[in-house]
């Protein structure tokens, strides 16, 4: 009878090694098609000069000036490069303000700071004078708006979940943790609750990718750490929790710029109490332990940070804000080079250039900053102890493979055994190094379930980024814009130091593989990023009906 059950397991591991990775690659494919099908784009009202050249809103949030990146580009030397922005709120109508104290007229009256103005009025830039008249219904292309797609997305992702429960219940035999079972049970009834609440839709795609990323970050956790899973469920819940009650934060403009500096004051508070009251483990002070639970505040930070920075393009382009960001910027990167967590502190670094480019686009001003950074990170990697001796190590693991070189080298090798298929849930061997399911986990993924789906969790992240940039044109304030970006490309350069580094083609810097690597801080963190990017989606402009009352009446 055990021979049987042996090789009833064998050939169930066998079968579910060839089936994985098609089922993740057909989950990925079948949410890429619903992510990025065709959107109409919306115009809300339009500019029209006395000879009759007309320019577009397309946006809530629209910037007028002379530069390239504006949404409304007047090539005119009396215009500044960004000269106004206007804005459109469902409570008081369009209003402009002007950037930097540029000079602005509405109806042959100047303006102090913003002003508000309605369909016929005429404002003046630069000496040109713009009349704002609502758009025709010819110009209306209103986005589709989301249909059932069924339960296919939902019932691939639990068959996926099941697979790789059913192996790790065949390698573990009676030596099983029965709460291993429970965290699965949890996430597949998690889901279908979700799902069942959202009504199936092709609106929950962003969701979807996270539940798959999730699934792995469990089976790396059961994998190397079984009691660690009691931890995993608990962060992912409270993340899923957190991700729904943030998508109703976000839909309240004001309230989310209220909180931008509770959030800005917490990430200084929890970096602040790191640096006092923080544990140093492998060099760097960037654990917090309250009780019996320890934590990582950066990972929290990263999220508050996007949330503070992230701003609507009227408060954006003021100077008040400016010196907040800088400010806040500098505080969150200082406190990280003092806690000598160089990898985190990378991270914010790129952070910070991708929404100085988003906020400014000024290219010259960003290469000095990387310039200035690039030469700091030299004489860090040259006189710090600790950074030093991982580049020191850098392109040379293989000459000293049972030493120094040792995590990397046996990460290559589970890369290498895993192959297209892997071994099977549970069955790899780099499990048994230090870090593998953290600095090291790319390895585990590769040697455990193949390549082909180690790669599907990589595509997610390129996924998210790609879906971030391409609904830039389409977002009603430039919040979402910058703080999904930001959430994107932070995860981009994340993925890029793990994986990486774990294979030697960078310095092994030490941070996380998001959603994966075992940890509670930074499955948290990685469920209140996705929020940003799922923000994104929803907040897009769909028909200009629904943003200004009496539209019958304004088209006539």
């Amino acid at each position: 009878m055990a021979e049987l059950l042996t090789s009833i397991g064998n050939i169930f591991v066998f079968a579910a090694r060839l089936c994985l990775p098609f089922l993740c690659f057909l989950l990925v494919f079948i949410v890429v098609k619903d992510l990025f099908k065709k959107q109409g784009k919306v115009t809300l009202a339009k500019l029209v000069t006395a000879n009759g050249l007309e320019f577009n809103i397309t946006n809530e949030e629209s910037t007028i000036g002379r530069s390239k990146i504006c949404d409304v580009i007047l090539n005119i030397p009396s215009i500044s490069r960004r000269h106004a922005v206007i804005t459109y709120t469902k409570d008081y109508g369009f209003k402009i303000s002007s950037v930097f104290d540029s000079e602005i007229m509405v109806n042959d009256t100047l303006i102090d700071g913003f002003a508000y103005f309605d369909f016929g009025d005429i404002i003046e830039i630069g000496g040109l004078q713009l009349k704002l008249i609502p758009a025709p219904v010819t110009d209306i292309s209103s986005t589709s708006k989301p249909k059932k797609r069924g339960v296919m997305p939902a019932v691939l992702l639990t068959f996926i979940q099941l697979i790789i429960l059913g192996e790790l219940l065949i390698h573990f035999g009676t030596s099983f943790k029965i709460y291993v079972v429970i965290s699965f049970a949890v996430l597949v009834l998690g889901e279908w609750i979700y799902y069942s609440f959202h009504g199936f839709k092709d609106n929950i795609n962003i969701e979807t990718l996270g539940f798959f990323l999730t699934t792995f970050g469990f089976a790396v956790a059961a994998t190397k750490d079984p009691d660690s899973m009691t931890k995993q469920i608990i962060t992912a819940v409270l993340g899923v929790v957190m991700f729904t009650v943030l998508q109703f934060v976000f839909k309240k403009m004001d309230l989310v710029i209220k909180l931008r500096y509770v959030a800005g004051i917490l990430a200084v508070l929890l970096l602040g109490y790191n640096l006092v009251f923080g544990l140093t483990i492998n060099g760097a002070k960037n654990w917090v332990r309250i009780g019996t639970y320890s934590f990582q505040p950066s990972e929290m930070v990263k999220f508050l940070f996007i949330f503070a920075t992230a701003a609507t393009l009227q408060r954006l382009l003021s100077k008040r804000n400016v010196i907040l960001f800088l400010g806040l910027s500098g505080s969150c990167m200082g406190a990280l080079v003092l806690m000598k967590d160089f990898g985190t502190c990378s991270i914010f670094f790129v952070t910070v250039l991708i929404i100085l480019f988003m906020r400014s686009g000024n290219i010259k001003v960003i290469s000095l900053i990387t310039g200035f950074v690039a030469v700091a990170s030299f004489f860090v990697a040259k006189y710090v102890p600790y950074v030093q001796r991982r580049f020191a190590n850098y392109r040379h693991v293989w000459d000293d493979a049972y030493n120094v070189g040792w995590q990397q080298t046996q990460t290559m090798i589970a890369i290498a055994s895993g192959a297209l298929f892997g071994v099977g849930a549970g069955n790899g061997k780099l499990k048994f190094v230090s870090a593998s399911d953290t600095d090291l986990v790319f390895g585990i993924l590769c040697e455990e379930f193949g390549m082909i789906v180690a790669f599907c969790t990589v595509a997610c992240f390129v996924i998210f980024a790609l879906y971030s940039l391409s609904k830039i044109p389409y977002t009603n304030s430039a919040y979402f814009a910058i703080a999904s970006c930001s959430a994107a490309g932070l995860w981009i350069f994340q993925i890029s130091l793990n994986i990486f580094g774990s294979t030697d083609l960078l310095p092994l810097t030490g941070v996380t593989l998001p959603f994966i690597s075992n940890g509670g801080s930074s499955m948290l963190s990685s469920w209140l990023l996705l929020s940003f990017i799922k923000a994104l989606g929803k907040n897009v402009i769909k028909e200009p009906a629904e943003y200004y009352q009496n539209y019958e009446e304004a088209l006539q």
